[in-house]
């Protein structure tokens, strides 16, 4: 009983790298939202010098503010992104500590795992684009600093923080089955809506094996990039394509998917 305990106080303790990073970005994200507040109270103030607070307040919720505050929230994400590149870093020198052997990736795979990271992400969309789901094509400069960080950046500190330092410490309390089933199901939940968390529990899977066989994490890295830079970059044109062609591409998608897990995931 006090050995089952013991294992449990450990488990708490890894969950707290996850939640410490959820906590510092909705606390960056918080304060932003309270900055937009303010300055829309002030500015009420300035209109209407001679209200009191109480009526300045009613005059602020009667505002449709949803819109313009995530709008000044996303202008001002670099708060979000800066926070999640010390993070990074720091992932990487903790990681690091652990010492891993790692073993190299065959090069003549790499063709297939770049194939499977897209093919992967595009199946996952058409299914969601033939339920009818519709996907915002953007191309201003603020996107393309944005599909810098979420989709370079944001990979590589979740696979330093889920494959690297959580997988790891999860090892060293449960066999290895389990703590990959339980890395991959908190790598999922991590994502927050259903829908993020089925798409990211099969993406999980994958990185987490993908990474157990190999003991290299630049191998989920660059699978996880190609999922992300994927989703944000090709996965919103293909709702324009015709239908013959999308089914076309699924079937493809699927061949590809299907010989990609089976020499690397089902082999493993």
């Amino acid at each position: 009983m006090k050995l089952q305990f013991s294992n449990f106080g450990k488990f708490v303790q890894v969950l707290c790298w996850p939640i410490v990073v959820a906590l510092g970005q909705f606390f960056i994200v918080a304060i932003l939202s309270f900055f937009f507040m303010q300055g829309q109270l002030n500015d009420l103030k300035k209109i209407y010098p001679y209200e009191s607070e109480e009526q300045i307040i009613e005059r602020l919720n009667q505002l449709e503010l949803e819109e313009p505050l995530n709008a000044y929230i996303e202008s001002h994400m670099i708060y979000v992104f800066g926070f999640n590149i010390l993070l990074t870093v720091f992932f990487i020198k903790k990681y690091h500590k652990f010492h891993i052997q790692k073993k190299n990736y065959p090069v003549k795979k790499l063709p297939k795992l770049i194939l499977a990271a897209i093919t992967f992400c595009i199946l996952f969309h058409i299914i969601l684009i033939f339920l009818g789901m519709r996907y915002q094509v953007n191309s201003n400069v603020s996107f393309w600093i944005f599909v810098i960080f979420e989709g370079v950046i944001g990979p590589i500190l979740e696979e330093y923080l889920f494959r690297g330092i959580i997988y790891h410490k999860l090892k060293d309390i449960y066999p290895i089955k389990t703590a990959m089933i339980l890395c991959t199901a908190i790598f999922a939940l991590f994502h927050g809506n259903l829908l993020n968390i089925v798409f990211a529990l099969l993406l999980g899977g994958i990185l987490i094996i993908l990474y157990e066989k190999y003991h290299n994490i630049y191998v989920p890295c660059l699978f996880h990039i190609l999922v992300n830079l994927t989703s944000l970059l090709l996965v919103p044109f293909l709702q324009n394509i015709h239908f013959i062609f999308m089914i076309t591409l699924c079937i493809v998608a699927i061949y590809i998917l299907y010989y990609f897990l089976k020499d690397d995931i089902v082999k493993s």
